[in-house]
């Protein structure tokens, strides 16, 4: 008699995904990203997008490049999101990246406070605001605003407010929080509106 294979553990809060890049990797002294994106899982495209931009929000967005680099990890996730793809595919070049254990232990340190308030105001309400096609909409939001961090690395701050952004609709989808994803996309679309209009004025 062949073996049931035990359920696919769903990641649902922010806690959940910083205990499990806590758990990534199996040197003592550095990760890896792709180590980090095994660890999560490769279909959990909405966590994908979640912790890159948490990471944008730390006070590592301040280290040259990083916040370019989480960018791209966002684009590539809201990217393969919307094309239906199962699985997360990242390049080589990416998956490389390490840092070492401590800057990891640090940066989950830093945000287990911001992670515990973002849980704390989530839950299931309205969920259907969470699927499609709700949820292409939110990442091909989160996609724009991955594609502008190249630019947002010289200005200071924005690149913690792109990643607060993305957050916010990431963490929609994560939770099921329709609730927070129907205030997050009236927000960003509204924001995105009112900058248009001044730019065209």
């Amino acid at each position: 008699m062949l073996q049931q294979a035990e359920p696919q553990h769903v990641i649902e809060t922010v806690d959940e995904i910083l205990e499990t890049v806590d758990h990534a990797g199996t040197h003592p002294l550095k990760v890896s990203i792709g180590e980090i994106v095994d660890e999560i899982d490769g279909d959990a495209f909405p966590a994908l997008m979640l912790m890159p931009a948490l990471v944008m929000v730390s006070p590592l967005s301040g280290i040259p490049g990083l916040s370019m680099t989480m960018g791209a990890i966002i684009a590539l996730a809201a990217v393969q999101m919307i094309a239906g793809r199962k699985s997360f595919w990242l390049p080589q070049w990416l998956r490389r990246i390490t840092v070492t254990r401590a800057q990891l232990d640090k940066t989950v340190g830093h945000l287990s406070f911001i992670g515990r308030f973002l849980d704390s105001i989530s839950s299931k309400r309205l969920s259907l605001l969470t699927t499609r096609p709700f949820s292409h909409i939110a990442a091909t939001i989160c996609l724009m605003i991955a594609m502008t961090t190249p630019i947002l690395e010289f200005v200071p701050f924005s690149a913690s407010t792109a990643g607060a952004a993305i957050a916010i609709l990431s963490l929609a989808l994560v939770t099921g929080d329709g609730l927070m994803m129907l205030a997050a996309l009236t927000v960003t679309l509204g924001g995105g509106a009112a900058i248009w209009s001044m730019a065209a004025s």
